[in-house]
C-alpha cells in the first residue's frame, strides 16, 4: 500500500492494541464477514458489529476511545450505518469507509476513505473491488505482524487438525 491513508489503516489493523469494530450494510456483509475472518486470525480485538440499533449503539459507547471502525456499504446506503459512524466519531473511534464514491455520505463521515469499483454488468453492485482491497488490507498486516501472525495461524492449524476438522481427499 502506497498511500499515507493506506498506511495509517494498515498500523491501527496490525496493532493489536486497538480493538477493530467492522460495520456493513446488508449487501457487503459477507465481504465484511470474510474481512473480519482473515483479520482475527491474524491479530486479537476483531468484532464484526451485528444486530440492531440497540446492539450497535450499545458496542460503541462501551468501546471507546481509539478503537478503529471499519464501515463497507455501497450506493443505496443504510441510514443506521451513516448514523453509527457519525456517532463511532463523536465517541473518538478512528473512521475509515470503503465505498463506491468520494461523495457518498460515509466517506464524508469517515476520517479516512476508500473508494471501490462497484460496476457490475448484472443488476446488483460488484462486491470484487471491496474484497479485493480488505484482501490487501490482511495480506498487509500479516506482513506488519509476521511472527505473531505466525504463531496465531499455526496454533488455529493445530486446532483444526486436533479436531479433524478439515479434509482435502473428498471424505
Amino acid at each position: 500500500i502506497r498511500t499515507a491513508d493506506g498506511k495509517s489503516v494498515v498500523a491501527r489493523l496490525a496493532d493489536d492494541k486497538t480493538p477493530v469494530l467492522v460495520l456493513s450494510g446488508v449487501a457487503s456483509r459477507g465481504v465484511a464477514l470474510q474481512f473480519v475472518g482473515d483479520l482475527e486470525q491474524l491479530r486479537p480485538g476483531v468484532r464484526l458489529l451485528d444486530g440492531n440499533q440497540i446492539d450497535i449503539v450499545r458496542t460503541l459507547a462501551l468501546t471507546g476511545r481509539g478503537a478503529m471502525l471499519v464501515v463497507l456499504d455501497l450506493r443505496r446506503y443504510e441510514r443506521w450505518l451513516i448514523d453509527a459512524l457519525s456517532l463511532a466519531r463523536e465517541r473518538g473511534a478512528w473512521t475509515v469507509a470503503l465505498t463506491d464514491n468520494v461523495l457518498s455520505p460515509l466517506a464524508s463521515v469517515a476520517e479516512h476513505s476508500f473508494v471501490v469499483s462497484a460496476a457490475s454488468t448484472g443488476p446488483f453492485d460488484s462486491h470484487v473491488g471491496t474484497l479485493a482491497l480488505l484482501n490487501l488490507f490482511v495480506v498487509e498486516v500479516a506482513a506488519a505482524r509476521r511472527e505473531h501472525a505466525a504463531e496465531r495461524l499455526e496454533a488455529i492449524e493445530m486446532a483444526w487438525g486436533d479436531a479433524d476438522a478439515l479434509t482435502d481427499d473428498g471424505k
